[in-house]
């Protein structure tokens, strides 16, 4: 018994030792990190981003037999696997080069996301809207330039529900997401 006292008045003070340390460095990195400022727009809003002011145009959401049927292809090609569900995020984007020099806009980097969830530019999905897909534009100053963005989400990323509501979900294509969270809400 005395042992079992013994272990535990050491034990006790070295775990609250260790959770406050844990509890301090949480609290310290949360400060040198702040929360990012949000720069938003609404579609049809024009987002300042760097020197390219960027426009939402259209958004839609399809499922990929909607997708196969109008540009005529098999449901097959378009879906990484037979035995899923998949719906095709597209957004056309109006970009605008408002600098004083040509430069190149990429869209691979930026992102669809709704609350937990996010997906990157589907190459795979965007070569069946065009013969070749758009990564990047090359702009003149003040040249305006509409892009189809094409994004992919699958059932198996969401639980049952939040699938059968997806296309009530919010979204927004964003940017770039700190120390400034550049997006545009989509709906």
């Amino acid at each position: 018994m005395k042992r079992k006292s013994k272990i535990l008045c050491v034990a006790l003070p070295v775990l609250i030792c260790l959770v406050g340390a844990y509890v301090w460095r949480f609290v310290d990195i949360n400060r040198q990190y702040p929360d990012p400022i949000l720069n938003g727009a609404e579609m049809g809003e024009a987002l300042q981003f760097g020197i390219f002011e960027l426009k939402a145009l259209d958004f839609q959401i399809k499922t990929a037999e909607q997708v196969a049927q109008e540009e005529n292809c098999d449901v097959r090609d378009l879906k990484n696997s037979a035995d899923c569900e998949m719906k095709v995020l597209s957004v056309t984007l109006q970009v605008k080069n408002t600098g004083t020099e040509t430069a190149k806009f990429n869209v691979t980097p930026y992102r669809i996301e709704s609350l937990d969830w996010s997906n990157g530019y589907s190459l795979s999905t965007a070569q069946w809207f065009y013969d070749l897909p758009e990564l990047a534009c090359e702009l003149d100053p003040q040249e305006v330039q509409d892009m189809l963005l094409v994004f992919d989400a699958y059932d198996f990323q969401f639980h049952s529900s939040e699938w059968e509501n997806f296309n009530g979900r919010e979204f927004d294509l964003v940017f770039s997401t700190y120390p400034t969270k550049n997006y545009i809400r989509l709906q």
